[in-house]
């Protein structure tokens, strides 16, 4: 059985949460334990909701849409409704669009890029070296 329908529900289901989580008001966030307090040590440690948000759903996306739409086009595509979700902030009641925050969410998009572009080669010379392992670890016969 394919995995492919459940990622492309995951991944509208990934769309549908970055937008709302983005535009409910200020008030109505309830935020994670990464993005409370007002020091600037928890404000630099809060943009890490955008990189994990942004880099879970850049892998959702790439492995539900694999082979469909090249993989740099779906990061671009995915970075520009960053942009579209951040500049929408402004209208929303008690909160504000950043530009750090735009920054930090293509970080969490050129991360999962990059780790869906190295997988296909790390598994091919892991495949290798674990199947020389095994040719080399077989009792001689």
């Amino acid at each position: 059985m394919s995995l492919v329908p459940f990622l492309r529900v995951a991944f509208i289901f990934c769309i549908v949460a970055l937008c709302v989580l983005a535009w409910l008001p200020g008030d109505e966030l309830m935020r994670t334990p990464l993005g409370m307090g007002r020091s600037s040590l928890s404000h630099l440690v809060g943009h890490a909701e955008h990189v994990l948000a942004y880099l879970g759903t850049t892998i959702v996306m790439g492995l539900a849409l694999r082979g469909r739409v090249r993989l740099g086009v779906q990061c671009i595509l995915l970075a520009s409704y960053a942009a579209i979700l951040e500049v929408g902030q402004i209208y929303s009641p008690g909160r504000h669009a950043s530009v750090a925050d735009l920054a930090f969410s293509a970080v969490g998009i050129a991360f999962g890029g990059l780790l869906l572009w190295i997988m296909p080669t790390l598994y091919q010379v892991w495949g290798k070296k674990v199947q020389a392992l095994q040719r080399d670890n077989r009792p001689a016969g």
